[in-house]
């Protein structure tokens, strides 16, 4: 199964690769770093202290795939976000 992520001028990433280039406990993806500086952080409404959650599951080989808006948000995910444990597995949903 291949999954793309939309880029300018109607070019396509393999939505893999594209998360792969987020470093272990980044709170933003290197693409979007440069949107983010020009946003204000009071008013965007995004939980930077948490791990983008690109999706989760196994992915590749799911014989369905759901796709939401937001999946939610609570305060484990800060406290997954400041573990390295909590970095390892959203890392690791991502490589799935």
């Amino acid at each position: 199964m291949r999954v793309y992520h939309a880029k300018p001028k109607g070019l396509m990433t393999d939505i893999f690769e594209f998360w792969s280039r987020i470093e272990r406990g980044a709170h933003v993806h290197p693409a979007d770093v440069k949107t983010f500086e020009r946003m204000d952080a009071e008013r965007h409404g995004f939980q930077l202290e948490c791990l983008p959650g690109c999706f989760a599951g196994r992915l590749k080989t799911a014989p369905i795939v759901l796709l939401y808006l937001s999946q939610g948000f609570s305060d484990s995910d800060i406290a997954d976000a400041a573990s390295k444990e909590g970095q390892s597995a959203s890392r690791k949903r991502r490589a799935a």
